[in-house]
């Protein structure tokens, strides 16, 4: 898996097998159904795109970030990401919330520190969706977005 070292946002899409019970910060206990979950996030500094993202795949890192919690049940299958110092992590949420089938996970995960105020930045879609389809319908209004998949 080859990401760039640029700074950009970054979608990293996670499966999830059975619905689960577990703790998530100053979130406390969340249920989670299981499904496709959308992590949206930015990589500003060192490193870029490649770094943040190598650390949420990694499942054992120290808890900082609500991702921190959510990754050690997930499994990552895709990463969706554009280069840019001028776009935010919030474009991508709103782009993926305008398929009908997706539709916010947790208030305020991922999204504490968000400017736009947004709900959320985990989203979610409990139906087998074609991630090609949605990616395409992403690159429609988003055309620098790149995927990489994730060897499994």
């Amino acid at each position: 898996m080859i990401l760039t070292e640029e700074e950009g946002i970054y979608c990293v899409v996670f499966r999830l097998e059975k619905q689960t019970l577990f703790q998530i910060g100053r979130l406390g206990e969340q249920e989670l159904l299981p499904g496709l979950y959308f992590y949206c996030g930015s990589a500003k500094g060192k490193g870029g795109i490649s770094r943040r993202v190598n650390r949420h795949l990694k499942k054992d890192t120290k808890k900082f970030w609500h991702i921190d919690f959510l990754k050690e049940k997930v499994n990552p299958i895709r990463i969706w990401y554009l280069t840019s110092v001028e776009r935010c992590e919030c474009d991508l949420v709103q782009n993926l919330r305008i398929d009908p089938k997706v539709s916010y996970s947790m208030r305020g995960f991922g999204a504490s520190d968000c400017t736009e105020r947004c709900y959320s930045h985990l989203l979610y879609t409990p139906v087998a969706n074609n991630l090609d389809d949605l990616l395409k319908q992403l690159q429609n209004r988003m055309p620098d977005c790149r995927q990489c998949l994730i060897n499994q």
